[in-house]
C-alpha cells in the first residue's frame, strides 16, 4: 500500500503541481481509500508496471472501458485522459458496491503485444503468469460434422447433411428461415441420416475445444498450479482451463491485454514523420487544441482515422462542428443507439452548435446534464442522476444503468417509486422535483439505460481518434502509408488510395527499386521541396514469392 501511495502522490505532482488544488487531492485521497480498502491496490500497480514497461519500449499503449475514470489511474500513468477535466465519474469504475475485480483493459499496438506478454512472465515468473481459456461450444454445423464423422459417414455425404441445415439468423426478418431442423429430419428417407442430425442437435452447446481469449492474462502471487489447473497454448504459454468468469470465480483479477491495429496504424505513422519530416516527433506530445485538426474534424475528412471513418461516424462530426477529445467522444456517444434519439436528436445538435438555448426539466440536472447541453447521453450521467437526484444507493443505480430488460416488473416498480419519492424530496435533503418533473425524468432514464454509452471509455477512444487526426492533418502521406501498409481497415484499400489522390499524393505501381513488400514511401524533389510519393507493395504482385519479395526488399534497406 506503502509503494501505490507513493507512485501516486509523484504522479498527482506531476500532471496538477505541487501542491496539487484540494478538490484533486480529496478525489484522489477518496479514491485511494476505495482502492486499498477492497483491496486492488497490488492490480494497480502491476497493470502500471506493464504501461510503463510498453511506453519505456515505444510500444504504444491506450486503455479501453471505464479505467480512465480514474484518478488514480491517470496518476499512476495507466491511462492518459485526465478525468478531471473531463468530468469523469470515479464510481463508473469503481464504487463501494462493487465486489468483484474492476475491469482494466488495455490496448497495445496488436504487432508488438507479445513483447508486453513477454515482460510479465519475466518479471513476475513464467510459472505465475497465465493467459485465459476460453471454452468454444458445439454450433449445428460442427455438431453434425462430429457426430457423422463418428458413425462413420463418408466426407460428401457429411458436406450434403450440413447443406440441408436451416440457415442461421439474419438481420432482416423476411429473410430469416421458417424451416426448423424438425423439418429437415422428416424430409430424409435414411434413418442413418435422421439419427445423425437428431443426436447432432441433442449435442449443440456442449463444449467442443479450448480456445484462449484474445486478451485475458492472470497472475498469481505463488505458482499457478496451487490455484488454477493449466493447459499449453499454441504459442508455448501457459493457460488457464478455466474460463474468465470462472477464474474471476475463485478470486483471480483477470487483466485484459488486447491488440488493435489502430495503435499499429499509429507507430507505424509516426516512424514513418521521425525519419523525414520531424525528428523529435512523439505520439505524446500532440497538443490537445490544434487549430489544422479541429478544421480537419469539422470537415469530417476523417477517412483513415480510428472510429471516424464511417459515412454516419463523418456525418456526426459535421453536425457537432467537433473539435477536440471531448468533442470526439461526445460524438462517438450520439452516434451510437440510444442517446440522444427520436426527437431529440435535432434539438442536441442545435444546442452543442450553440444554436438553441439550452434548458434543464430542473435546475438540478444542470450540474450533471451541462457538457451534454441538457441530454442524457453517457452511462455515468444515468449514474449521478440515480444517487445525487433520486437518492438511491449505488447497487440500485448500477442496476438501472445495466438497463430495464433485466428488472422483474415488480422489481421495476418498486424501484420507479423510490426514484420518483427520491427526486421529490425536498430541499436541503432533496432536489424538490414535482411529481410530474420526476415522472418524465423517470421516462427519460427509462430509455436510455442500457443503450448508454461509457463516458470514461468513449473518452480514450477519443483520444486515440484525436492523436490519428493529428497526424493525418500534418503528415497525410506518411499517416495514408501507415494505414495502407497494414492489413485491414475500415475501407477497402482503395479507398485509401484515393483519399490519397484527393490530397494530391502520387500513387505508383509496385516498382522494384522502390517497393517494398507492403504499400512503401518515398520523396521526389521538385525543385521546391520533396513531393511523397506512395508505391504500391510488391506484395500486390501475383505469383511473386515471398522469398523474392524479401530479397528485393533487402536492397532498399
Amino acid at each position: 500500500m506503502n509503494l501505490s501511495l507513493i507512485h501516486i502522490s509523484v504522479g498527482l505532482a506531476a500532471r496538477y503541481g505541487d501542491p496539487s488544488p484540494s478538490p484533486v487531492a480529496e478525489r484522489l485521497a477518496r479514491e485511494t481509500a476505495v482502492i486499498v480498502a477492497a483491496g486492488f491496490a497490488p492490480l494497480f500497480l502491476v497493470v502500471a508496471d506493464l504501461v510503463r514497461y510498453a511506453r519505456a519500449e515505444g510500444i504504444p499503449v491506450s486503455t479501453r472501458g471505464s479505467v480512465a475514470n480514474s484518478l488514480a489511474a491517470y496518476c499512476l500513468g495507466i491511462t492518459t485522459v485526465d478525468p478531471v477535466a473531463h468530468d469523469l465519474l470515479f464510481e463508473r469504475f469503481l464504487n463501494p458496491a462493487r465486489r468483484n475485480p474492476p475491469d482494466i483493459d488495455l490496448d497495445f499496438c496488436s504487432r508488438r503485444r507479445d513483447e508486453v506478454l513477454d515482460y510479465a512472465r519475466r518479471t513476475y515468473g513464467p510459472d505465475r503468469v497465465a493467459l485465459v481459456s476460453t471454452m468454444n461450444t458445439l454450433q449445428p454445423r460442427s455438431a453434425v460434422r462430429e457426430t457423422a464423422k463418428a458413425r462413420g459417414l463418408p466426407e460428401a455425404t457429411i458436406d450434403a447433411l450440413v447443406a440441408l441445415l436451416p440457415q442461421g439468423w439474419h438481420p432482416d426478418p423476411r429473410r430469416r428461415p421458417t424451416e426448423t431442423i424438425d423439418d429437415v429430419i422428416a424430409g430424409l428417407d435414411d434413418p442413418q441420416w435422421q439419427a445423425a442430425l437428431r443426436e447432432a442437435y441433442r449435442l449443440v452447446g456442449f463444449p467442443h475445444h479450448a480456445g484462449l481469449h484474445p486478451g485475458g492474462l492472470v497472475i498469481t502471487p505463488g505458482p499457478l498450479t496451487d490455484t488454477v489447473p493449466l493447459l499449453l497454448s499454441p504459442k508455448g504459454y501457459l493457460a488457464t482451463q478455466y474460463e474468465h468468469g470462472d477464474v474471476e470465480a475463485i478470486g483471480l483479477p483477470k487483466l485484459d491485454l488486447l491488440g488493435i491495429r489502430a495503435l499499429t496504424v499509429l507507430a507505424d505513422a509516426a516512424e514513418l514523420v521521425r525519419l523525414r519530416r520531424a525528428p523529435d516527433f512523439r505520439l505524446e506530445d500532440i497538443p490537445p487544441d490544434n487549430p489544422t485538426t479541429a478544421a480537419m474534424l469539422r470537415a469530417g475528412d476523417t477517412i483513415g482515422v480510428f472510429q471516424c471513418e464511417s459515412d454516419g461516424a463523418r456525418r456526426t462530426l459535421r453536425q457537432l462542428r467537433a473539435a477536440n477529445v471531448a468533442d470526439l467522444a461526445v460524438a462517438g456517444a450520439f452516434f451510437k443507439p440510444g442517446p440522444a434519439t427520436g426527437g431529440m436528436a435535432r434539438a442536441f445538435i442545435r444546442r452543442y452548435r450553440g444554436e438553441e438555448r439550452v434548458t434543464y426539466l430542473h435546475p438540478a440536472l444542470e450540474p450533471i446534464l451541462g457538457r451534454t447541453k441538457g441530454v442524457l447521453l453517457f452511462q455515468e450521467q444515468v449514474l449521478r442522476v440515480a444517487t445525487e437526484i433520486a437518492g438511491l444507493d449505488w447497487a440500485q443505480a448500477d442496476r438501472l444503468r445495466r438497463g430495464m430488460s433485466k428488472f422483474q416488473a415488480a422489481e421495476m416498480d418498486a424501484l420507479a417509486a423510490a426514484f420518483a419519492d427520491g427526486c421529490c424530496r425536498p430541499a436541503p435533503l432533496g432536489p424538490g422535483f414535482g411529481r410530474e418533473q420526476a415522472a418524465r425524468l423517470w421516462e427519460q432514464v427509462m430509455a436510455f439505460a442500457g443503450y448508454g454509452f461509457n463516458q470514461g471509455h468513449a473518452t480514450a477512444y477519443a483520444d486515440v481518434s484525436y492523436r490519428s487526426a493529428y497526424v493525418k492533418a500534418h503528415w497525410p502521406a506518411e499517416f495514408l502509408c501507415a494505414r495502407l501498409a497494414d492489413a485491414g481497415g475500415f475501407h477497402h484499400p482503395a479507398v485509401y488510395v484515393a483519399e490519397a489522390q484527393r490530397l494530391g499524393i502520387a500513387v505508383r505501381p509496385p516498382h522494384v527499386n522502390y517497393s517494398g513488400a507492403a504499400f512503401t514511401l518515398t520523396y521526389e524533389y521538385d525543385g521546391d521541396e520533396d513531393q511523397p510519393v506512395l508505391w504500391l507493395g510488391l506484395g500486390e504482385v501475383r505469383d511473386l514469392r515471398q522469398a523474392s519479395i524479401r530479397a528485393l526488399s533487402l536492397i532498399h534497406i
